[in-house]
This record gives C-alpha cells, sequence and structure tokens, in this order.
C-alpha cells in the first residue's frame, strides 16, 4: 500500500480518498491503488474536504488550507490501522468525538510490534509538517526489517520451489518476547479470523482455518530460548495456495514482529 501511495506521489498526485475500497487485490495476487476520483496535484494547498470522514485528517476537520500528501500519509495510516486491529478508531463516532479521539491521541495496541507502532504514531502525528513522506516510510525501521517472500505466480519461478512449498514447508523464526507472550498473540490473532479451529498441547498448536477444500492447516512449535525470546516454527500442513499462506504469514509477522532465520 505504500508503494502504491508513493507512486501516485511521485506522479505529482495526491489520492485524497485513501481507504478500504480504495485498494483491490488482481488475479496475480498484486495490492492495486484505485479509486482516482478526488486525486489532485499534490502541490494544490486546498481546504476542501475529501475522502471519508473516518480518515480524514485533523488539518481537513480544521477548514484551513492543508497539504495534500500529508493528509494521504494520516488516511493511509488510519486504514493500517484499521486492518491491524480490524476496527477504525472514528466508527460510528460524531465529528466532535473524532475530534476529541484524535487531541487525546490514538491508541496503538500493545501487540503491535514497537517499530510499526512508531511508524504509526509518526503517521498519525496531529501536526501534518511531522509526518513522513510516503517514500521516507519506505525506508523505516519496520519496512527495512519486513521479510520478502518469493511469490509462487511469477514466470521464473523455481519449480521444485514450488512443488515443495505445496507440499510442506517449514519456517523458524524468532520473536523478542517468550514462548507464553507469543502462544497468548497468536492465540488472538486466529480467534479474531473467521472460521479458525486452535487446538494446543503443551509444546504445539494445531491451527486450521477455512472449509474443506480450502483449508489452510499448519503446526507452530514454541521453544523457549531465554526469558525474553523464543523461536517458533511453522509447519505447513496443508495449503490451497502459496498465497492464502504468504496472506496468513505476513498477518503473523505482524503480530510478533518475527525475523525469519
Amino acid at each position: 500500500m505504500i508503494e502504491a501511495v508513493a507512486a501516485l506521489h511521485n506522479l505529482g498526485f495526491a489520492h485524497m480518498d485513501i481507504c478500504p475500497s480504495a485498494f483491490f487485490l488482481s488475479q496475480s495476487n498484486t495490492l492495486k491503488l484505485t479509486s482516482f476520483f478526488y486525486a489532485i496535484p499534490r502541490t494544490l494547498v486546498t481546504n476542501k474536504k475529501y475522502g471519508h470522514i473516518n480518515y480524514q485528517s485533523p488539518e481537513i476537520f480544521s477548514g484551513q488550507p492543508y497539504d495534500p500528501i500529508k493528509a494521504d500519509i494520516w488516511a493511509l495510516g488510519i486504514l493500517m490501522l484499521t486492518m491491524l486491529t480490524y476496527q477504525n478508531p472514528f466508527e460510528a463516532q460524531s465529528n466532535d468525538k473524532i475530534l476529541e479521539i484524535i487531541n487525546n491521541g490514538i491508541q496503538i495496541e500493545s501487540y503491535i510490534s514497537e517499530d510499526l507502532a512508531n511508524m504509526l504514531r509518526s503517521m498519525l502525528t496531529i501536526d501534518p509538517s511531522l509526518r513522513p513522506t510516503a517514500d521516507e516510510l519506505l525506508k523505516s525501521a519496520w519496512i527495512n526489517k519486513l521479510p520478502v517472500y518469493k511469490s509462487f505466480n511469477s514466470k521464473d519461478d523455481d519449480q521444485s520451489a514450488l512443488d515443495g512449498r505445496k507440499k510442506a514447508d517449514k519456517l523458524t523464526f524468532t520473536a523478542n518476547i517468550s514462548q507464553e507472550k507469543a502462544k497468548g498473540k497468536m492465540l488472538r490473532l486466529f480467534t479474531q479470523i473467521e472460521k479458525g479451529n486452535i487446538v494446543q498441547s503443551s509444546k504445539d498448536m494445531h491451527v486450521r482455518i477455512g472449509k474443506p477444500p480450502e483449508v489452510t492447516g499448519f503446526k507452530m512449535r514454541f521453544q523457549d530460548i531465554n526469558p525474553q525470546s523464543c523461536t517458533i516454527s511453522i509447519t505447513i500442513l496443508s495449503c490451497p495456495s502459496s498465497d492464502a499462506f504468504d496472506i496468513l504469514l505476513n498477518k503473523i509477522y505482524v503480530h510478533l514482529g518475527l525475523k525469519s532465520q
């Protein structure tokens, strides 16, 4: 999403209506930015109110002239927070209540990793001059720590890797939290996902998501390294597509701030 917004800004335009419906996934699992009805030149300083109220920045509410690029960054921050928490912080609120929430500071949930939380806070700073640009966000600590997953839809796929991914795969991560905290975070994540089924033992967590034949199944094993960190091994047992598991893996990564070994 950040790359798409950065590309638009570098073309000289602000989107002005960033919200969930402004993005869609193509058949090749590529995220696309769309809905350019309200797009304006990035250098146009305006006081016009654009976009959905739940994604409007404080300066739009003020009615004073504002930088549309900085307003886009605020909306993108709200969208990312909504995706992470499954709830928009301003949902079903009046204008006065929205302003009250903004002035009191938007809360970032404790299960969001420190690097990601810091990035979100920078995007949701009330003073627009202090918000980063989309290009600066792409250089942030959280973005630079994200693992790079090979897409099995690309033309240069290694067929042996693709075959192995479909049958079974094992990934190992290190999390800077204890085993018990890691398990708790995963339980909260999977119980939020519709149709999730979880079976736990002392060391393992078996997870099934979806209904046959589109079932993603995997086993998670937790092992303490020390009181402040643990390793997490994920073994894929069944997966309808590499894309389905990649999406789920990204959610796991966001919740734990994991580093691939």
